[in-house]
């Protein structure tokens, strides 16, 4: 089921709604005061419990969504696809956290990755200097990043901690 909190953006309450197969997959936006659906926009991923987060990069907020099959940055105000990546290859889980030009995307089972991109791209970012660093292990399946200052903290299942430079 739906394991992402709803996102406020202004007069905005986002929605991600992915599905187990991601056929019917869809991020959306209602009116916080009517409950009017603002926006909806399919997505083509398998389900996400991470919690998508909003971040201000090149002169514009951007919803920066994690996914098994892509990362997508949309404009939370209307829903276009701003940017996407590679997606993290495996459950995406825990939720991204962000800092200046900086947001921190991790999963944990069944691989463990963690990588860093920064905002503010266009189109396709995958293999470009938009993404600043992949780590292969340190992660865990459930848990969310730390962002502390320049620091990105880790914490795998087992309760070990990684601190990695978020640049």
């Amino acid at each position: 089921g739906v394991g992402t909190s709803p996102v406020l953006h202004g007069e905005l309450i986002i929605l991600q709604c992915d599905e187990d197969g991601g056929e019917k997959s869809f991020i959306a936006a209602l009116d916080r005061k009517t409950g009017r659906e603002a926006w909806r926009v399919a997505r083509k991923v398998q389900v996400s419990w991470a919690t998508p987060v909003v971040v201000r990069a090149a002169g514009r907020d951007e919803l920066v969504t994690a996914g098994a099959e892509a990362i997508i940055a949309y404009d939370p105000a209307t829903g276009k696809e701003l940017w996407r990546a590679k997606g993290l290859e495996s459950n995406a889980v825990p939720s991204p956290v962000a800092g200046p030009d900086v947001v921190v995307l991790t999963s944990g089972y069944p691989s463990k990755v963690a990588m860093a991109i920064r905002p503010g791209g266009n189109g396709d970012v995958t293999g470009t200097k938009q993404l600043l660093w992949k780590y292969e292990k340190g992660t865990a399946y459930v848990p969310s990043p730390i962002l502390y200052h320049d620091l990105v903290y880790l914490v795998t299942d087992r309760g070990l901690v990684t601190a990695l430079d978020a640049r």
